[in-house]
């Protein structure tokens, strides 16, 4: 996965140069080590798609759980 930022360049107007006379961010990679954002989003995707996994699997349990619970009383 990429970030949207990745390969961006960036341009500064006069108005917003710093005192010496640079732009202080020129591409959409300096923003994301700036915010700590230059990770792998790849993994994170995958821990979250194994979070849902995980949590629909549990729900099913508890459901049929209580629908064997609720089945048990009415006999």
């Amino acid at each position: 996965m990429t970030v949207s930022l990745r390969g961006v360049v960036f341009y500064c107007t006069p108005s917003q140069l710093s005192a010496d006379g640079t732009c202080p961010i020129t591409s959409g990679d300096e923003v994301l080590k700036l915010y700590n954002l230059d990770v792998n989003t790849t993994t994170y995707a995958l821990g979250m798609v194994a979070c849902v996994i995980i949590y629909r699997f549990i729900a099913y349990g508890l459901l049929k759980l209580k629908l064997m619970q609720w089945q048990l009383k009415k006999v």
